[in-house]
């Protein structure tokens, strides 16, 4: 893995298991990171990640046509191509992880699943839904864990079921377009979106990103959706956040504001104002 140093990161990866057979591999790692604002991470390898359940979040995007693209938040199952720049941002702090990696040329077919898909479609690839190949790495995970005689053939026989998994999942992304996408699932991805910048300092033209559509058709597809503009639904987060942090009590309310996405202090007061019916103040007093 290629890091190129835009911020100052540091990655002690440790190989706890490791199931070989040729050119495949399949590693049980503790990865233990610093906080990252922004790496560029290029594999030689395909990469294909379990994460283990944590409470640490990052984001990432693959780099397009204009540059890098609006940032999602990372799933349970991730696949970062080889040779595709991705940008990553990370709270510090220890994952577990099981990863398959193998070289381009394994496997033919899916080399070519991912040349033929968009790189605004390629974002689906760091939070893949897909139970079928989540099982097929949970498999992995077991057989790494209980190796014996035959763990070997089971590694090649689950690496080339993983690949037919992803290539179901790359085909049926393809088929839909982000702007398709049932409601739930677009309200899903904004909220993911939203509840990973810590300051909440979002604009419409970001998230209308996510779904490779312009600001305009987003607008009314958000309308439609929720009943309330954008800009009304992310204050509502803010508000919602907000509480949270006064309730919290550990930062002062100048601070709370700011990592609520307001610059100005006095704004931030009389918006929570109207909107709860007290001043932050007396809010965090009641609690």
């Amino acid at each position: 893995m290629d890091v190129q140093r835009i911020s100052t990161p540091v990655l002690n990866r440790i190989v706890k298991q490791r199931l070989s057979s040729g050119d495949l591999r399949f590693d049980l790692t503790v990865d233990q990171w610093d906080l990252s604002q922004g790496w560029v991470v290029r594999n030689d390898m395909h990469s294909l990640t379990y994460r283990f359940p944590s409470p640490i979040q990052g984001t990432g995007c693959f780099e397009g046509d204009d540059g890098f693209a609006a940032d999602i938040p990372f799933g349970s199952v991730t696949l970062i191509p080889a040779h595709m720049p991705m940008r990553l941002k990370a709270a510090g702090g220890t994952l577990r992880l099981g990863r398959l990696e193998f070289a381009p040329g394994r496997f033919p077919e899916l080399d070519r699943a991912l040349a033929g898909i968009t790189p605004g479609a390629l974002r689906h690839c760091l939070n893949i839904n897909s139970g079928a190949l989540e099982q097929t790495l949970l498999r992995l995970i077991a057989e790494t864990r209980h190796q014996d005689r035959v763990s070997a053939a089971a590694l090649e026989s689950l690496s080339e079921l993983a690949s037919l998994d992803v290539m179901r999942y790359l085909s049926s992304v393809a088929r839909q377009s982000p702007s398709q996408a049932d409601r739930s699932e677009r309200q899903k991805i904004i909220d993911d979106y939203i509840q990973s910048h810590a300051t909440l300092r979002i604009s419409m033209e970001e998230v209308s990103a996510l779904f490779q559509i312009g600001v305009r058709q987003f607008s009314r597809i958000f309308s439609a959706d929720m009943g309330m503009p954008f800009s009304h639904y992310l204050q509502a987060a803010r508000i919602r956040r907000a509480k949270e942090l006064l309730a919290a009590n550990s930062l002062s309310l100048k601070q709370v504001a700011y990592h609520c996405g307001y610059s100005d202090h006095s704004a931030f007061s009389r918006h929570f104002l109207v909107t709860v019916g007290m001043t932050p103040s007396a809010y965090r007093a009641s609690g």
